[in-house]
């Protein structure tokens, strides 16, 4: 479960990005944030990212106080979690399988199940047959697949992609949701953010509607709440 309570987030150039935002959302689902440009989505995902930190308020993610955590403990807190931004690229000078293997050399995983463990992961996003390919081989929907492996190769319990189907054909962007959806089924908490409603209709997901730094809507199982 996520909870999040009276979170205001301002920018240096004084912009809001959130606003007293208080909701609670469910672990262990898909779960949707969507909503216009500006809206707070991004805002909203960096925060459950620890990429960026509240002017005021508290989030709880699992039993992890993110505003208590400090030094290394925000290096293991980002190395639990599998993240999928828009400027978290690939590495073109490594292999689909180097760049998958990334994030388990930083957490000093063992080598002799390294191999495994990354073809397993690229068989989750049906890219095994991929895993010496170079990069700039690859369509937009393969790197984002690897993305995905990439995020996933350590086996979280939270992942988070923002906006991980912008600027992809309807038919493209579904099959990248399908893969959300299965890790969902496997018990994962993912948080994605969109601006594609074609991805909402599905009343099992919970959906997080944004606008203006405020949740405008909320709906299956997101309790929002009265700022205080």
């Amino acid at each position: 479960m996520i909870s999040i309570e009276n979170v205001t987030v301002q920018y240096p150039n004084g912009q809001l990005g959130l606003r007293k935002l208080s909701l609670t959302i469910p672990g262990q689902h898909l779960v949707f944030i969507t909503g216009p440009s500006g809206a707070g989505k991004t805002t909203l995902a960096k925060l459950l990212a620890l990429r960026i930190r509240p002017t005021e308020g508290k989030i709880t993610v699992a039993d992890n106080d993110l505003d208590d955590l400090q030094g290394r403990q925000i290096a293991r807190y980002r190395r639990s979690i599998g993240s999928i931004f828009q400027d978290m690229p690939l590495l073109e000078n490594k292999t689909v399988g180097e760049n998958v293997a990334l994030p388990l050399l930083i957490n000093k995983n063992v080598k002799t199940d390294m191999i495994q463990q990354v073809t397993n992961t690229l068989d989750v996003v049906g890219l095994r047959n991929k895993l010496n390919y170079s990069p700039v081989d690859l369509t937009d929907s393969e790197l984002q697949r690897v993305r995905i492996a990439r995020a996933i190769v350590t086996k979280p319990t939270l992942i988070i992609a923002d906006e991980p189907t912008i600027n992809m054909d309807p038919q493209l962007s579904v099959k990248i949701m399908q893969i959300f959806k299965r890790l969902a089924d496997r018990k994962l908490t993912v948080v994605v953010t969109t601006h594609d409603r074609t991805h909402l209709a599905d009343p099992r997901n919970p959906v997080i509607e944004m606008q203006g730094g405020q949740v405008f809507d909320a709906m299956q199982g997101v309790v929002r709440r009265r700022a205080r």
